[in-house]
């Protein structure tokens, strides 16, 4: 099935997702300074592609969230598992093109649709879970499947924003969710496999984790809460 982006139902599901991260997060917090201090390296011709670890549901989202900052102007398209966008069909018209995990020639042609996709229009995103399933957030390594390696040579030459993403209960019932967004890395600049994008986040995650270590004795993540 071919990717379907509607910008007008992108704007209404953001506001519908703004009241539902806010209902179940205490904060989300959205740590930009390393991508920013580097942002001349985004080049709004070329594509950007997301990269995160994946801990939860929530994850899509809060990449969207995390595009909305960076290239709010740009269409976002989504890998995700087939059994899980049957639980969300409403998404499939927000840029989501389904896979299954045993079936290579899925993500063979969702590859391929994007590439056309790049082809068309350089600036776009798409975010990709390179673990391609729900893992424990503390599970080391994060074994990162060889996939990304193909999506990168799909998107060639592009732009890859490394996003660590952890979630804890802090100083409140409900969980926050920090979110801290590395400099871009390019792909016309060095060979980027999933190894080194693996090793990358989890020093990101790392850091993140030293952070809420800090949160628990009262000081503050220096991050953009959701407006």
């Amino acid at each position: 099935m071919k990717p379907v982006y509607s910008p007008k139902l992108r704007k209404i599901f953001d506001l519908y997702l703004k009241y539902r991260l806010r209902r179940s997060f205490a904060e989300v917090s959205i740590d930009l300074a390393d991508c920013r201090s580097a942002q001349a390296l985004l080049d709004p011709k070329l594509p950007v592609l997301l990269v995160a670890n994946h801990v939860s549901w929530w994850d899509g989202f809060f990449v969207a969230e995390v595009q909305r900052a960076l290239l709010p102007k740009a269409p976002l398209f989504t890998i995700m598992l087939e059994k899980e966008l049957k639980s969300i069909p409403v998404v499939r018209k927000l840029g989501v093109l389904g896979v299954e995990r045993r079936k290579p020639a899925t993500f063979a042609r969702a590859f391929l649709n994007l590439k056309r996709l790049r082809k068309k229009n350089g600036a776009l995103c798409v975010t990709y879970f390179p673990q391609g399933q729900i893992t424990p957030q503390m599970s080391r390594p994060l074994a990162f499947q060889k996939g990304i390696e193909a999506l990168i040579r799909a998107l060639h030459p592009v732009q890859v924003v490394p996003i660590a993403l952890h979630i804890e209960p802090l100083r409140s019932p409900k969980s926050t969710a920090l979110i801290h967004v590395g400099a871009a890395l390019r792909s016309d600049q060095s060979e980027l496999t999933a190894n080194e994008l693996e090793i990358v986040i989890e020093q990101m995650l790392n850091k993140l984790a030293g952070q809420t270590s800090r949160s628990r004795l009262g000081v503050n993540f220096h991050g953009e809460r959701l407006p």
